[in-house]
């Protein structure tokens, strides 16, 4: 990516643009699988999951601070040398094409239930890799802008949910801890998952003008996707009950329900057409930079390339999973694994920053 300063992110931008990376379909299914866990208590284990972003800001703010204009990719060759620094940033370059095949082939199951059944898995993939691919041309910025329009439609969804809360019952989330400690951390465990994306921010923090406001804007993005996470798994157990949540494959699309607004007889089409938006603005920011990396690693190929280079895996992997079970099955297994890692990547090179700027200091001293 090139630095040019009328292309340079906005501090708001960024926080936008960290927001809409991490909100996507799989807030929709997120309380099918902490309330399996934890019951009643799922709301609580969801906001326990935020401590797996704020480590990584937290840890990833030494290597923040200490090389404002570098990005991890480049500090990793930086400490580790070009060979295993960029078998380092191939692996964190594979997490996010990952994220990629999981959002679309999750949206792939989605439309053809709630919105084009006539559509094959094939041609939704095809559709929305178009899409994808043209809005990636456009650049960051551009990715920026859609994030920012797309967070107030995501608080407006939100905020409409609270209809539920008339319909639902207190009932269904008592007792508060009633599950268990132990099931309670052991559903924030699963909950964290969804959190998975804030590893964007250690690519983009170098293309933002103001980089004393990073941090912030990453600390408050994570405060602001927690609320919104929590508010979800609360209203959809408030709604629904512990006992219908973990039966239903995309519990938080039934609170749509009970959203009545007036002249709108069918709002579910609606909430389905605005979330396809949503899925579409998460993948473009997820396909955008994991061929970034792709790029920094491979900088003879040009970038524009590079979109229709990874393309094919893009259109063929999420046809594998179009049993909307087995691919949930797959990737609860396989992410962890990846979290795993990008605790791994981020603190080693957050710890091998932090040696090297007090050798530093004590040399200038």
């Amino acid at each position: 990516m090139n630095k040019s300063e009328t292309e340079l992110l906005t501090t708001n931008e960024l926080l936008f643009t960290l927001i809409g990376c991490i909100i996507g379909a799989g807030i929709l299914s997120l309380p099918n699988s902490v309330v399996a866990n934890a019951q009643q208590d799922g709301w609580i284990s969801t906001a326990i999951g935020c401590l797996y972003p704020l480590y990584l800001i937290l840890i990833g703010g030494i290597i923040i601070r200490t090389y404002p204009d570098k990005t991890v990719l480049d500090v990793s060759i930086l400490h580790f040398g070009k060979l295993f620094g960029n078998f380092l940033n191939f692996l964190f370059m594979a997490q996010f094409l990952l994220y990629v095949v999981n959002v679309i082939g999750s949206a792939n199951s989605m439309l053809r239930v709630y919105a084009v059944p006539f559509m094959t898995p094939s041609k939704i993939s095809l559709v929305l890799l178009m899409l994808i691919i043209y809005a990636c041309c456009k650049g960051l910025k551009t990715i920026a802008k859609i994030n920012v329009l797309m967070f107030f439609i995501i608080v407006a969804l939100t905020l409409s949910s609270a209809m539920a809360l008339k319909y639902g019952s207190i009932l269904n989330i008592q007792p508060i801890f009633g599950s268990g400690l132990s099931k309670i951390f052991k559903a924030s465990i699963e909950s964290s998952l969804p959190y998975g994306n804030m590893e964007i921010l250690f690519v983009i923090y170098p293309f933002v003008k103001n980089k004393k406001t990073v941090i912030r804007a990453a600390l408050v993005a994570t405060c602001i996707i927690t609320f919104i996470y929590t508010w979800t798994v609360f209203i959809t157990i408030f709604y629904l009950g512990p006992d219908i949540v973990p039966k239903s494959l995309w519990p938080f699309f039934i609170v749509s329900d009970a959203i009545q607004i007036p002249a709108i007889t069918n709002f579910r089409f609606i909430f389905m057409a605005i979330w396809t938006l949503i899925i579409f603005k998460t993948a473009t920011s997820e396909y955008f930079v994991s061929s970034a990396i792709f790029n920094h690693i491979f900088k003879k190929i040009d970038r524009k390339y590079v979109y229709f280079l990874l393309s094919p895996l893009i259109l063929v992997l999420p046809l594998l999973f179009t049993n909307e079970v087995a691919r949930r099955d797959f990737f609860t297994k396989v992410m962890p694994w990846v979290t795993l890692f990008n605790l791994f990547y981020i603190t080693l090179i957050s710890i091998f920053t932090a040696i090297k700027r007090k050798k530093v200091s004590k040399i200038s001293s």
